[in-house]
């Protein structure tokens, strides 16, 4: 990538962005080749620290200097209203009405063998 002079290694003066991942997982207790299993079969889930030029952004998967909590809070009232708002037609039932119809047909025997 061509960056070589400010990363690829951890050193004074080098660029650090990396991650902290826990490795002691069902998924990587047994692994030979550590680097091409975190590729395969790592998760987000995993990350417990992300840092960028050397400042810790995300622990445990929130940033530690900002409330993240609450501007996702925000966000999903202001969706949830725009939805509302929008001219959405909907074209199957939510999956709690698609139970709700389906357990009251298996009540009434309505609708035949699934």
């Amino acid at each position: 990538m061509g960056l070589g002079h400010l990363t690829g290694e951890i050193a004074v003066g080098k660029a650090a962005d990396f991650l902290v991942v826990d490795v002691d997982t069902p998924e990587m207790c047994t692994s030979v080749d550590l680097t091409w299993d975190l590729v395969r079969l790592g998760n987000r889930d995993q990350i417990t620290a992300v840092f960028v030029d050397g400042r810790l952004r995300l622990w445990e998967g929130w940033p530690p200097d900002w409330d993240a909590r609450a501007l996702q809070h925000r966000l999903a009232r202001v969706a949830h209203a725009a939805m509302e708002r929008a001219p959405i037609v909907r074209l199957h039932p939510t999956a709690a009405e698609h139970r709700r119809l389906s357990q009251a047909r298996a009540t009434t025997g309505a609708g035949g063998s699934h």
